[in-house]
């Protein structure tokens, strides 16, 4: 961790929000959203922490984060209104395709722009549940990629 981004982490707020991992181009990375921006984020950074093989090449990556506090966690689930259009979700939607090779993807079937925006990567419906997989009621599309394809 360079030492910009080590000086940046200490002012990350105790509260909910969206944070926006960057790599050495200014390209946004990684999209994660926490209840608590302070200890989220901060764990991708922790020496002791055991990662997988695709979170440890994403930390190796970061050299930037930048965040947005929202009122809630819900909220958090949601990109404030200022940052849509801005490319981020294309960019964590591309970088879940190349570099984690994700290929499903479930959405709130009443959130009509996550399907549409979904269907434009190549994501079809498979299947629909009437709960989400916490048990509230709304409607999951489970989607997946009709033809798995590289993005650049």
């Amino acid at each position: 961790m360079n030492d910009a981004l080590q000086e940046k982490l200490k002012e990350l707020p105790n509260k909910p929000g969206v944070y926006f991992h960057k790599n050495i181009d200014g390209e946004i990375i990684y999209v994660g959203k926490a209840a608590v921006l302070k200890n989220r984020v901060r764990q991708y950074f922790q020496k002791s922490r055991d990662r997988d093989p695709k979170t440890q090449l994403l930390v190796s990556e970061i050299v930037d984060t930048d965040w947005q506090v929202v009122d809630s966690e819900i909220e958090a689930l949601f990109l404030e209104p200022d940052s849509i259009g801005k490319g981020y979700g294309k960019k964590l939607v591309e970088f879940a395709l190349n570099e984690l090779k994700a290929d499903k993807v479930d959405v709130n079937e009443q959130n009509i722009h996550a399907v549409k925006f979904y269907s434009l990567f190549g994501f079809v419906s498979y299947e629909r549940t009437e709960k989400s997989p916490e048990g509230k009621d709304y409607p999951i599309l489970k989607m997946k990629l009709k033809k798995p394809v590289r993005r650049e």
